[in-house]
């Protein structure tokens, strides 16, 4: 690697470092101040429940937020703000993932 390519490649992972801890921030910023939604409140509700799976099974929903959560939860606890963790880490990851991918493709 030449000494500009090499320049070159620290302001970029610096930039996209900067970036992904602004998305972590932006969605950690106040994650627990509003209350619950629908969808929330059902994903917990089945991600609690004792028959969780046979319910995942006749509703036809992809199961990995409800096997995340059922993990989660007892760790987190039940609040607004655990509930949305996963979700905003998920996120977060996307943001770091999709700066992965534009680099390979554009570069």
């Amino acid at each position: 690697m030449q000494p500009e390519e090499s320049g070159a490649h620290r302001r970029f992972m610096a930039a996209a470092v900067a970036i992904v801890l602004l998305a972590l921030v932006v969605r950690f910023y106040g994650i627990g101040r509003h209350e619950v939604w629908l969808d929330e409140a059902f994903s917990w509700h089945v991600a609690t429940m004792s028959r969780w799976f046979a319910t995942i099974l006749m509703d036809n929903t992809p199961p990995l937020l409800y096997l995340l959560l059922r993990a989660w939860l007892p760790l987190a606890g039940t609040s607004e703000a655990a509930l949305r963790v996963p979700s905003a880490l998920a996120g977060t990851v996307f943001v770091a993932l999709v700066i992965w991918v534009g680099r390979d493709v554009f570069n």
